[in-house]
């Protein structure tokens, strides 16, 4: 991520700690579009997610199920990701978000490129985003799901 902002001009806000911290710091020390906010609480995170365009998860792992990304579709903001794992099955690429090949800057730059070019589409997909969350994630939609894989599971023990 911090290869594609070499070319960017557009903010980023970098939030969270760890390993890379002294990357993350030097990269913010030399550009004035990289801003590193360190560790954040719940209540800045959402406030930030508000006043964002799009959250950007650059993971080159394959993830779980990542909070971010449920945060971010809470708020209506469209996740401009890689395409690995988790990241693939959650965002639906043109809808609720874009992929880009995990590890590839220029790939990431060219969609980001994209996306700020598009600003009524990337406020559609935010919009799609977060009507993903309401039907999947949110908890009375998470029971609905768990208690049709039980009544699928009871019917066919039945059989």
């Amino acid at each position: 991520m911090l290869q594609a902002w070499e070319g960017l001009t557009v903010p980023l806000k970098i939030i969270g700690d760890g390993p890379l911290r002294s990357q993350v710091e030097l990269a913010a020390s030399k550009s004035e579009s990289i801003q590193w906010l360190g560790h954040q609480g719940p209540k800045d995170i959402a406030q930030l997610m508000g006043s964002a365009r799009a959250l950007v998860f650059p993971s080159v792992c394959y993830e779980g199920m990542p909070r971010s990304i449920l945060e971010a579709f809470a708020a209506g903001l469209p996740v401009i990701a890689s395409k690995l794992g988790a990241m693939q099955e959650m965002i639906h690429d043109g809808h609720t978000g874009i992929h880009f090949e995990a590890g590839n800057p220029q790939d990431l730059t060219k969609k980001i490129n994209w996306a700020l070019a598009q600003p009524s589409l990337l406020s559609e997909m935010g919009s799609q985003a977060r009507s993903e969350y309401e039907s999947k994630y949110t908890p009375k939609a998470n029971y609905g799901l768990l208690m049709d894989i039980y009544q699928q599971a009871l019917e066919s023990n039945r059989g």
